[in-house]
């Protein structure tokens, strides 16, 4: 849990309506340009933040896997692996079960 909280923490607290000087994963900007910027119009509108790393469309038809849920460099699968472990969703294909 560690490292998931240490890549979760830094940003999770600053208004949606603040840039902060040092973008952090919950940055839209850096949403944008470096994995997906998923909009949602009310969580968006009732200042709700996000990090997408997996989405489903609203009928559980198609799972989305975005760059940040592959990519070594952000470091969310290894911090998220031992939890979904622990649920019982762990491995490659397993993981097509998580929609959201």
């Amino acid at each position: 849990m560690t490292s998931l909280k240490s890549l979760v923490t830094p940003g999770h607290n600053t208004p949606i309506e603040k840039s902060p000087a040092i973008p952090t994963m919950w940055d839209d900007a850096l949403a944008r340009s470096s994995n997906v910027l998923v909009t949602r119009p009310s969580h968006d509108a009732w200042g709700i933040k996000k990090i997408v790393l997996m989405f489903c469309d609203d009928f559980l038809q198609r799972v989305y896997e975005m760059p940040w849920w592959y990519d070594e460099g952000s470091g969310f699968k290894t911090a998220i692996a031992p939890i979904l472990e622990k649920l019982g969703v762990g491995g490659e294909w397993e993981e097509r079960r998580i929609v959201r």
